[in-house]
């Protein structure tokens, strides 16, 4: 891929995982709302523990990307 389209996804790839932290903190509060009020965690955390997961594929993602581009960048150089 070209530099320019490397870039986009890296800037949309730091916009997806600055949304998901967000709703990993609001799932967070939520947890934290259920136990203090005595109710059952369990679907609750299950979904958390995805929102996790998810968020370190998403990174790993962006990894590839900035991996792309700094190969990009270094063929530029030569």
């Amino acid at each position: 891929m070209d530099l320019e389209t490397e870039e986009t996804q890296l800037r949309q790839a730091d916009e997806h995982l600055a949304l998901a932290e967000r709703q990993i903190q609001h799932q967070e509060l939520i947890v934290q709302d259920l136990e203090k009020d005595g109710h059952d965690t369990s679907l609750a955390l299950k979904l958390l523990r995805t929102m996790r997961d998810t968020r370190n594929v998403m990174q790993s993602n962006k990894a590839c990307i900035v991996a792309s581009i700094g190969r990009i960048n270094g063929i530029r150089a030569r």
